[in-house]
C-alpha cells in the first residue's frame, strides 16, 4: 500500500513538473505584456494567500483539507479567468501549481516554481520582486538538486 502511495505522488509530482514546465515554455515566447499580466495575477494570488495564511510555513502547516479547500477555490477562480481574462487565469494556475507542489514532500519541487514565479512576479509589478519561500528551504536562491526545467 505505501508503495501504490508513494507511486501516486511520484505521478502527481511528475505531472506538476510537466504542466508547469509547459505553461513556462509557453509564457517564454509570449510578448513582455502577456508576461506582466500573468505576472501581476501572480502577485494577486499570491497577496490574496498571504491575508488568508500569513506564509508558506503556515500553509504547509494546515490541514489536509484547508489546504485542498484553498486549492480548488483557486481552481475555480481560475475557471472563471479563463475566458475573459486568460493571462489572470494563467497565473492563478501557476500559483495553483506552487501551492500543490508545497503539499508534496518534496522541498525542490516548490523551489524550483518559486524561481520562475517570481520572474513572472517581478515583469507584473515593474520590478518587483516578491519572495515564495517554503517552510523547508533554509536558502531561497538554492539551486534544487535533480530537477530540470525543460527549456
Amino acid at each position: 500500500m505505501i508503495g501504490l502511495i508513494r507511486r501516486r505522488d511520484s505521478q502527481r509530482r511528475e505531472r506538476l513538473l510537466r504542466e508547469f514546465a509547459s505553461v513556462i515554455a509557453k509564457l517564454r515566447g509570449a510578448n513582455e505584456l502577456i508576461q506582466g499580466s500573468v505576472g501581476r495575477s501572480i502577485n494577486i494570488a499570491n497577496c490574496l494567500f498571504i491575508q488568508r495564511f500569513g506564509s508558506a510555513a503556515k500553509f504547509q502547516a494546515s490541514s489536509d483539507e484547508q489546504q485542498n479547500q484553498y486549492i480548488g477555490s483557486l481552481a475555480r477562480a481560475e475557471e472563471r479567468f479563463t475566458n475573459r481574462w486568460p493571462s489572470t487565469a494563467i497565473g492563478f494556475s501557476l500559483f495553483k501549481m506552487w501551492l500543490e507542489a508545497l503539499t508534496e514532500e518534496d522541498i525542490a519541487l516548490p523551489q524550483l516554481f518559486a524561481r520562475a514565479l517570481a520572474a513572472l512576479s517581478a515583469k507584473g509589478d515593474g520590478g518587483v520582486r516578491y519572495s515564495f519561500v517554503t517552510a523547508n528551504a533554509p536558502t531561497f536562491g538554492a539551486r534544487p538538486a535533480n530537477i530540470v526545467m525543460p527549456a
